[in-house]
């Protein structure tokens, strides 16, 4: 604000422009009250001084030397109380305020400070806010991310996206702690259990040709703005409040213009996101082609342990942008990464890395690196598989259902875990390579193929007695069954396979083709 605005808001209490009058537009950006007389040290230029002059009321010359100190350091003017300490200012003083446009405004001794700060810090946070909002219109982002982290820093709102069924799309690098949520996974959904009430508010309110508008909702804080693209909804931003302060920032057009700010932005990203996906299937594919390849590479198997409710009609996003953009996000700073692709196959999501390196190391760096860095993610929940090292873009199909597997196994033996690799899985290193061995796949169907044809559930019922160490009773109560049911079953096992349930060597080919038989 300038000098006209403050009198704005000071002459209602008697205030009055007595000097420079010709310095009314300087601009103020700070508001201090003076009552040390050492202004050097900390006046800064564009600041309002206001005093009574109390430390230096007995020395005309200290008020003139005071006068000029805030002219050489560019303050934006005096403010001072007449009537308590002195009566006028010193005439030199007067003379040096006008020569330079030093506007002094006159206040009477009985109003309180506190009448005229309250108004002018106000106003000046109002107007600090307006400059960084404009600021923030003026920028360009290349995410989403970026403008919830302009946004936190500058205003101090918690802003974050979510789906019309509570799931989230996108959020700032914050935590998120409030009443309607408590996670900041990609696709989770809010702690609040009535938030569906309100989700259900906002479709019927705002329908889709309606392109303004937003809910508040006091007791949780927030209010809750529908973005819409060609005339259809796609989100629901939410800014949260916690002080005063902030919620009184959430007026139009601030509302208006930071939705407009996200939407452009996120729309601007996903573009950015398609053309980077299509150009990694088109140099997939170029890769493919060659004969011959010497890069060092390994495939990832990602399985999400939250994902996205599909929307009824067809969803104006697509999702897959939002995981696919959190994956390039985490393998990013992987040490000699030169590419990476991300792709989906028999409904399955697979990332292949690419190294400059030459050389084959271990994937124990890799896996490190990735438990690390999963705990950061958006994605911090999902489960990731590394396969072996790999040249040959050949090779890749035969590696698919390969790594899918080392997923299952390694969350059987270690559920704790969230990242496995094939090194990791004790002697199911070597089952998983017999598994695509045509000769033991043979051996294996012919020994359990009679009880598949017969009976399927003749596999499980022997796979628990196995497990159970050939205890009848034991396996019935595992499988919530009769003894009398199982022990039939395990007379009609001996029969269709003709084999000995107490000889050791027996239990051993079974154990063995069991678990062949579930890694196939």
């Amino acid at each position: 604000m300038d000098i006209s605005e403050v009198l704005k808001l000071v002459e209602p209490h008697g205030a009055k422009l007595a000097y420079g009058i010709n310095g009314i537009n300087h601009t103020v950006t700070a508001v201090e009250v003076m009552e040390v007389p050492q202004v050097e040290e900390w006046v800064a230029k564009d600041t309002l001084i206001i005093t009574t002059f109390y430390t230096v009321k007995d020395d005309t010359e200290a008020q003139l030397e005071l006068i000029k100190i805030l002219i050489k350091k560019k303050a934006a003017g005096l403010i001072v109380k007449l009537g308590r300490f002195i009566d006028k200012l010193p005439e030199e003083a007067i003379r040096l305020a006008e020569k330079h446009n030093f506007p002094i405004i006159e206040l009477p001794s009985e109003v309180p400070y506190i009448k005229i700060l309250t108004p002018l810090y106000q106003r000046l946070n109002l107007s600090e806010d307006a400059l960084l909002m404009e600021k923030m219109e003026d920028k360009s982002y290349e995410s989403v991310i970026e403008v919830f982290d302009d946004i936190f820093e500058s205003f101090g709102l918690v802003t974050y996206i979510e789906n019309f069924h509570g799931e989230l799309m996108y959020c700032g690098n914050y935590q998120i702690n409030d009443q309607w949520r408590n996670n900041k996974s990609l696709f989770s959904k809010p702690a609040y259990e009535d938030s569906h009430k309100y989700i259900e508010k906002i479709k019927r309110e705002f329908p889709i040709y309606i392109k303004e508008g937003f809910l508040r909702i006091e007791k949780l804080k927030r209010i809750i703005v529908p973005l819409f693209s060609k005339g259809k909804r796609y989100g629901l931003l939410h800014f949260v409040y916690k002080k005063e302060k902030e919620r009184k920032i959430l007026i139009q057009p601030f509302i208006s213009k930071v939705a407009d700010k996200v939407h452009i932005s996120l729309m601007s990203e996903l573009i950015s996101l398609q053309n980077k996906q299509l150009s990694q299937k088109l140099e997939l594919s170029e890769l493919k082609q060659k004969k011959t390849d010497t890069i060092y590479k390994v495939l990832l198997h990602v399985r999400l342990s939250v994902t996205s409710t599909r929307l009824e009609e067809k969803p104006l996003i697509d999702y897959n942008l939002l995981v696919f953009n959190q994956l390039e996000k985490l393998v990013h700073p992987l040490e000699d990464l030169t590419k990476s692709f991300v792709f989906e196959q028999n409904n399955k999501l697979y990332m292949l890395l690419a190294f400059t390196s030459k050389r084959i190391s271990s994937t124990a760096s890799i896996r490190k690196f990735l438990n690390r860095r999963l705990k950061k993610s958006a994605i911090n929940n999902c489960l990731i598989a590394i396969s072996t090292p790999f040249f040959n873009l050949s090779e890749v199909n035969e590696k698919l259902d390969y790594v899918a597997k080392i997923v299952d196994i390694g969350k059987q033996l270690h559920p704790e875990l969230q990242v496995f690799s094939f090194n990791k899985l004790g002697i199911y290193e070597f089952l998983l390579r017999l598994s695509n061995d045509r000769q033991v796949i043979d051996y294996v169907d012919s020994i359990l193929w009679p009880l598949i044809e017969v009976d399927p559930e003749l596999i499980d019922t022997l796979m628990m007695y196995l497990k159970e160490n050939g205890n009848a009773s034991r396996t019935a109560e595992k499988l919530y069954l009769n003894r009398r049911t199982v022990t039939y079953r395990l007379k009609k096992i001996r029969e269709l396979c003709e084999i000995d349930l107490d000889d050791a060597e027996t239990v051993f080919i079974l154990q063995f083709c069991l678990k062949i038989n579930d890694l196939k």
